[in-house]
């Protein structure tokens, strides 16, 4: 129980030392990670999309009863979303192959805005079948505390990586995708 909010965790330290910045949860679901973000870091707004609506009434009840007004519900499908600010950063937790993940928030980066996909395991053929011009610069291993059954003293791992976009005919640069 709660193995999704831990697994949201490890990703807290990538944003402990930056100013404000604008965090982008696309299929947000339960809010995850974006909720455990919000709370660890509360300078950063953190917009949490998802296209089913429940979801986000759920969500915007989350956020009136812990009062997080750094996270914001949007009921939007993410290929569909437009936003009047570039995110720093996109998170994802278990949204579709990364090919299709990349395909629809391509739209929403910049040369600064780095994706955060976790993955359940490490996703080999998703990352050998990234779209041109996508390349991986950085693949991690996260440790999850507490995940598994109690009386096992192992700790799994969930990997966790970053892509790149490379430069085109030119010279445009894209920076940004981790897995």
């Amino acid at each position: 129980r709660g193995t999704a909010v831990r697994e949201s965790l490890p990703i807290v330290d990538l944003f402990r030392d930056a100013d404000e910045l604008e965090v982008l949860n696309v299929v947000t679901g339960a809010g995850l990670p974006g909720i455990p973000l919000a709370i660890a870091v509360p300078p950063h707004r953190v917009q949490l999309v998802d296209a089913v609506a429940k979801k986000i009434s759920f969500l915007q009840q989350v956020k009136t009863s812990l009062k997080l007004d750094n996270i914001h519900p949007q009921h939007a499908r993410i290929e569909a979303l437009t936003l009047s600010k570039v995110p720093a950063f996109i998170v994802s937790r278990a949204y579709a192959d990364l090919s299709r993940m990349i395909r629809s928030i391509d739209h929403l980066t910049n040369v600064s805005t780095t994706v955060i996909a976790m993955k359940g395991i490490t996703p080999s053929d998703e990352l050998a079948a990234l779209p041109a011009p996508w390349q991986v610069v950085e693949l991690r291993t996260l440790a999850v505390p507490f995940v598994g059954a109690p009386p096992c003293p192992g700790i799994p791992r969930r990997p966790f990586g970053r892509c790149a976009h490379t430069p085109q005919a030119g010279g445009r640069q894209k920076t940004h995708a981790q897995t």
